[in-house]
Order: structure tokens, then C-alpha cells, then sequence
């Protein structure tokens, strides 16, 4: 996809945070209990990628896998209602790679190419793909493809620096979803 990259002036840096979809309020139903899954890959790939905001800076990721739906990974995050919105996998790796590109409030921003290692090794971690490393970027994206990208968020325009996404495996019925935030303070 065509990356947002960051605008360099002699004293300042503009990074935006890609545009966000248009996105529908929804009530979170939550359930007694959900089937909650392991995957130390998937784990290590989303705490890698905001690695910078969480031990340089403010930040705090977590990550939860859930036998179901994008609206069931929601509700084991505990949220109660969220706006929600399906997106591309072209949109879903802009998104990626801005995290892993940034810095956070207060860390050392990586760069783009770190955050587009960053976003191809969540798409691997998740498409089971990291033992085959590396992978093909035309065998990448046929995986992402097959996944359901979701852009969620708790607030309809939330500040600071955010990564919220549920990704669906419709095939195998689970759902991996990340919430990563970063405040300036």
C-alpha cells in the first residue's frame, strides 16, 4: 500500500495518524466466558510493533485472542461500546506501520521501514507464517487478504497516539484484537 510517511522540517516533524474509516457506534454484548487463545508470535508481533510507546514512553498495549467475532474479542478486552468499522488490509498495514514507525508521546520514532517490518511481521505472526520467514510479499498478502480487518476505537475521535484494531480468521472462528495507546502527558 501507499504509506503515510512523516514531513521533516528543520524544527519540527509532522507524522499524522492515517485517516480513519467511517466508522458505526455499537453495544458490546458480553458474554459469561470466552474461549481465550495463546499465540506468544501474535503477542510478541503487536508488543513489538508499539515497543517504542510502551517501554520509551506512557504507553500500554494488550492483545487477547477469542474463539468468535470481532465484537466478542471486544468485549473480552471489556469494553462495553465502541465505534467500529471494517477496513482493507491496505488500510490496516498503514495503520500498522505508522505505530511501528512512531515513537509515542515521549520515544525515539523507528522510522517507516521499521514500521513496515513491523506491520508484515503482525501479518505473518497472525497468518501463522513466522516459521517461513521470510515470506513472499505477494504469499503475505493473499493471508492478510484472507483475514477481516477491523478499526475500532472507545471514543469517536480519540487523542494521542492509538492502535486498535480486531483482526477475524473467519476460516478458523477466532479473533485477535490490540489495543495500544500512548498519551502525551
Amino acid at each position: 500500500p501507499q504509506y503515510v510517511v512523516a514531513e521533516y522540517e528543520p524544527f519540527e516533524i509532522r507524522a499524522p495518524t492515517p485517516a480513519g474509516p467511517e466508522v458505526d457506534k455499537v453495544k458490546i454484548t458480553r458474554r459469561q466466558s470466552y474461549q481465550e487463545l495463546k499465540s506468544p508470535e501474535i503477542d510478541n508481533a503487536f508488543h513489538d510493533l508499539v515497543s517504542s510507546w510502551t517501554q520509551e514512553s506512557n504507553g500500554r498495549c494488550e492483545v487477547i485472542g477469542v474463539e468468535g467475532t470481532a465484537i466478542d474479542a471486544l468485549g473480552a478486552l471489556g469494553m462495553k461500546k465502541a465505534f467500529l468499522a471494517p477496513i482493507p488490509l491496505d488500510h490496516a498495514l498503514n495503520i500498522l506501520a505508522w505505530a511501528g514507525a512512531s515513537g509515542g508521546a515521549n520515544g525515539r520514532r523507528r522510522g517507516m521501514s521499521t514500521g513496515r517490518f513491523s506491520a508484515w511481521w503482525v501479518v505473518a505472526a497472525l497468518a501463522d507464517m513466522v516459521g517461513q520467514w521470510p515470506v513472499p510479499p505477494v504469499d503475505l498478502a493473499r493471508e492478510g487478504e484472507r483475514l477481516n480487518w477491523w478499526f475500532w476505537a472507545e471514543e469517536e475521535n480519540p487523542s494521542g497516539w492509538n492502535l486498535n484494531l480486531a483482526i477475524n480468521d473467519h476460516q478458523a472462528d477466532v479473533t485477535w484484537a490490540v489495543s495500544a495507546h500512548d498519551k502525551a502527558i
